[in-house]
């Protein structure tokens, strides 16, 4: 009941016309007791993380609650023969605050014995004395419209962040900050994640998701990209929508069965303690006033990082994060709660680049993608395979067409982590010559990859970026190559291959060819080291032998002149 009366308290409208006059901030009010509010449903999961076995009450709890939050009304339209939620976020009211969704979020992430079963079934009664749960069969709960209520905070924070709702004030940014920092924004994603594993459609919860962005139109052909009503601020809404997208698939945490409550809580410290230190190293006092709440925080401090000794006077030394913790931090994880995109990228791109002795424009950031045994990997596949559908490859060419033909391209960086992060993915699912990218390959995505490398005002960690995708790209399937020579033309992409980006652009049997004579001349490089040092370690056999050899070859030289000399012939 007390969850109940903070669920959707406090909704903003954007305004329109006059800036507003003054900030209004009752908003502190509500927020504030919602963190308390938030801290219950927090501790409800974790007492649910500690059950050992089964538990009935639990999962009848979730039933229960899941069931309630589908009664919740929508607004329902209809695009294509199938219906899909709407709500302008822009023009109607939408509030951060949605309690019942983080309290059914944390009990499905936190309980061991989660099944996508327990979402499936309507309650309609409760008997309390036996307790038995009645259900409504042919009626299943819309999972997408559980996920669709809390969707819409991921968009309010875009279009606040996007500087789209600017005539509201200060108020407005600091809700947007508030409800990403300590709110669960990871929650209401595991939702949406729920959202498109038990939608049976695909494109029904990608519709769902672009309609929610105020984006459908775009990617359905209706309307240009610099037409919509975020006239120049289309870049950074493209840029949430890609950071959406990329943690949708990437952030795999609740669906790992195999960790405990507590791994779950460590491996989140863990992710904020490395988003601390990767910008710059720091005083352990300044750390451990931030984390010191934590009872896994001395363990973890000592794990990842490394003592700077002082280097003056008034020095007291600093920490920094150890070398191997770099390649792990992902600048665009969900995980990142305060740290700004920009700066964690920058910080990456300059401490990899001094650790692999490396240019900082030829460092790649790698998708992190969190390691599920095969039964949650299987689980988690509609996520991937959504992201691998025609019309999720044709989002994917448009935002790289639009990126190449306008100077409107701040979401470049989300865009390829994107791609190179939906090709790893399809790997863990296809091995060997197999793979489930063919969308990409009949858009064609390569073509457009190309365009963006040779674009003449393109970063060059972008142009790197980008052509280690297409690498990628032709390594899964042989196709892309005769696209780009069909577009290109033969002598562009030869000397494409000459340049510094093209030098890995092979397909995978040219890769494997060349990989097996560079092993070639490796074994025999080290074949040959090893008989110079034999040689040397026993240079008198081998001087005898050699002197042997040349009284052999002298004596054959002094039978060769012998047999030389001329015979007479006796006629009779």
């Amino acid at each position: 009941m007390m969850l109940k009366m903070f669920q959707n308290i406090s909704p903003i409208r954007r305004k329109l016309g006059e800036h507003v006059e003054r900030d209004d901030n009752t908003y502190k009010l509500y927020f504030s007791i919602a963190t308390n509010i938030y801290e219950i449903a927090k501790n409800v999961g974790k007492v649910v993380g500690g059950c050992k076995e089964r538990s009935y009450e639990v999962e009848n709890a979730i039933q229960i609650l899941n069931s309630y939050l589908s009664t919740f009304p929508r607004e329902i339209v209809e695009v294509n023969g199938e219906t899909i939620f709407h709500h302008n976020v822009s023009t109607d009211e939408t509030s951060f605050l949605q309690p019942l969704h983080s309290l059914l979020a944390e009990m499905c992430s936190q309980y061991q014995f989660f099944t996508i079963d327990l979402l499936q079934k309507t309650v309609t009664d409760i008997d309390l004395s036996i307790p038995e749960l009645y259900y409504d069969l042919e009626n299943i709960p819309d999972e997408l419209g559980i996920a669709d209520d809390v969707l819409q905070s991921f968009v309010l924070m875009a279009q606040i962040d996007s500087k789209f709702w600017v005539r509201n004030g200060f108020e407005v940014v600091a809700q947007s900050f508030y409800n990403k920092c300590s709110l669960d924004s990871s929650g209401d994603l595991y939702l949406n994640q729920l959202g498109v594993i038990i939608e049976p459609s695909s494109s029904r919860a990608l519709n769902n998701i672009l309609d929610r962005f105020g984006l459908y139109e775009c990617f359905r052909g209706f309307l240009d990209l610099n037409e919509t009503d975020f006239e120049e601020k289309i870049g950074n809404i493209l840029m949430s929508l890609l950071e959406f997208f990329y943690n949708l698939l990437t952030y795999r945490l609740p669906f790992d069965s195999t960790i405990t409550f507590e791994q779950f809580n460590l491996i989140t410290v863990k992710a904020l303690l490395q988003y601390t230190l990767c910008l710059k190293p720091a005083k352990y006092s300044k750390i451990s006033k931030h984390f010191s709440t934590y009872t896994c925080f001395t363990d973890l401090f000592n794990e990842i990082t490394d003592y700077i000794p002082p280097q003056g006077v008034t020095d007291y030394g600093r920490y920094k994060l150890k070398d191997s913790e770099y390649l792990k931090v992902d600048p665009i994880s969900i995980m990142n709660l305060y740290e700004s995109f920009d700066d964690v990228q920058t910080a990456l791109f300059t401490n990899i680049a001094k650790i692999k002795n490396k240019k900082e424009e030829d460092v790649v950031l790698i998708p992190q993608l969190h390691k599920l045994n095969d039964d949650d990997l299987a689980l988690f596949k509609p996520i991937g395979a959504m992201m691998k559908t025609n019309l999720f490859a044709k989002f994917i060419y448009k935002c790289l067409s639009f990126a190449v033909s306008n100077d409107n391209d701040v979401y470049l960086q989300q865009l390829l982590h994107l791609l190179h992060a939906i090709i790893l993915d399809d790997g863990l699912y296809n091995k060997d010559e197999s793979h489930g990218l063919s969308a990409y390959i009949d858009i064609p995505v390569g073509n457009m990859l190309l365009s963006l490398i040779e674009k003449d005002d393109v970063a060059k960690t972008i142009a790197k970026k980008a052509s280690t995708v297409l690498d990628l790209l032709l390594l899964k399937d042989e196709n892309v190559l005769s696209s780009l020579v069909d577009a290109f033309g033969q002598e562009h992409i030869d000397a494409y291959k000459k340049s510094k980006l093209g030098k890995s652009f092979e397909t995978k049997k040219e890769r494997t060819r060349r990989l097996a004579l560079k092993r070639q001349q490796k074994v025999l490089k080290k074949m040959g080291k090893q008989q110079k040092a034999f040689m040397a370690k026993n240079k008198k056999y081998f001087s005898e032998e050699e002197s042997a050899t040349k009284t052999e070859d002298k004596n054959d030289k002094s039978k060769g002149q012998k047999d030389d000399e001329p015979r007479s012939c006796i006629f009779h």
